[in-house]
């Protein structure tokens, strides 16, 4: 039988985010986008960049049912009934907007938060936890290809989701890996619970790339699309530890019969802790388990974690109080259970979908990292979606 993954749960294992230091597009919320943006229709499918400057030269033309600063939560969801084809709508920004949040308050921005519980193909039992952390920006900038040479400017459009995945045993809610997300999840990459990136205090770490806002578990230069369109993360930006998530509650939550993760999960040397010869040896001499009975040295890791982390009494109040107090410290959020009616909307965020229409949000993430010469050089080729089920 499956744990109660609780609030406390998801405020624990919250990332805290290091946003690029030369990123000129900062995340917001759900309700700071509404407010400035406008609704328009296209009439024959969303399309290019959703900028406004290039909307006379869409095919088919492009409507504007709402004008910016007049767009509601019950205004878009009464449009949405009106028109023909709800697919078609689709939520702009001016360029005065691309910004987003003012980033010396990013902590007022908050990560939206869905958890879903997923069953053994073969048995359907619950078999783990997957808790994505969803991130929302105003703009994905552009690209400077190739090899950062200003010579085509490309990948930019508005709205821009993202999200880290936090896979939890379903019985004992171990930690057993990150999933770190980027494009369109086919550039994805595993990390083994020993070998995640976590600040003095315990907290899961990500880097988000500039512009493209993938999220990874290293700082530096990710290299991808023949070198041509490398990503770039820095640990010198602000940072961004939230004061609130908000548990998305406007959409069904079911478990899913789902095909199997790998029994094994292999860590990537760029995502060791700096210094950390715990985690590099753990991670090192072989896969670790991902479903099944975790290995003695990923026992060893975790409970040199824990061994550290005693002094837990076992009121809520002195859990957060460790959480949040040991070494830097960051304080864990404060979870909302948000049913907000723009979680029923199907059209686009400039010319992305929502996260409640990606396959992530439903779906396990794929079994296996897109690996370095597949992210190189066969950047079109499939991911792996399932293994063979276990008998």
């Amino acid at each position: 039988m499956a744990a109660t993954l609780t609030d406390e749960v998801l405020a624990r294992y919250c990332p805290v985010l290091f946003l690029h230091h030369l990123d000129k597009y900062m995340p917001c919320s759900v309700e700071w986008f509404i407010q400035r943006a406008g609704l328009h229709y296209y009439n024959e499918g969303v399309s290019g960049c959703g900028e406004l400057h290039e909307f006379s030269s869409v095919p088919g033309g492009v409507e504007e049912l709402l004008p910016a600063g007049q767009v509601t939560q019950e205004k878009l969801l009464a449009e949405q009934d009106r028109v023909l084809v709800p697919e078609h709508l689709s939520l702009t920004l001016d360029s005065m907007h691309f910004g987003g949040h003012d980033r010396r308050r990013l902590s007022e921005v908050p990560i939206y938060v869905h958890a879903k519980l997923v069953l053994d193909q073969v048995h359907g039992r619950p078999e783990a936890y997957e808790i994505n952390y969803i991130t929302f920006y105003a703009f994905n900038g552009h690209y400077a290809v190739p090899f950062g040479l200003p010579i085509l400017m490309t990948g930019n459009h508005v709205g821009d989701w993202e999200h880290l995945t936090v896979r939890l045993d379903a019985r004992t809610l171990e930690l057993q890996g990150v999933w770190y997300n980027a494009h369109r999840n086919i550039e994805g990459e595993w990390c083994p619970a020993a070998a995640v990136p976590r600040t003095p205090c315990g907290r899961i770490i990500g880097h988000v790339a500039i512009n493209g806002h993938g999220i990874y578990p290293h700082c530096g230069t990710i290299s991808r699309l023949f070198f041509a369109a490398n990503d770039r993360t820095s640990r010198a930006g602000p940072v961004w530890n939230p004061t609130k998530i908000r548990r998305m509650c406007g959409v069904p939550h079911e478990p899913m019969a789902a095909p199997r993760p790998p029994a094994t999960l292999r860590a990537t040397s760029a995502a060791y802790h700096a210094g950390s010869s715990l985690a590099l040896a753990s991670a090192r001499s072989a896969d670790l388990p991902l479903l099944h009975p975790l290995s003695s040295q990923l026992q060893e890791a975790q409970q040199h974690r824990q061994t550290e982390q005693q002094d837990v009494s076992s009121s809520a109040g002195a859990r957060d109080e460790h959480w949040s107090g040991m070494g830097t410290g960051y304080a864990l959020p404060q979870v909302e259970h948000d049913t907000s009616l723009w979680q029923q909307y199907k059209g686009y965020w400039g010319t992305v979908v929502g996260p409640m229409h990606q396959g992530w949000f439903s779906n396990p993430e794929p079994p296996v990292s897109r690996g370095l010469l597949r992210r190189l050089f066969l950047p079109c080729a499939p991911g792996v979606d399932s293994l063979p089920p276990r008998a």
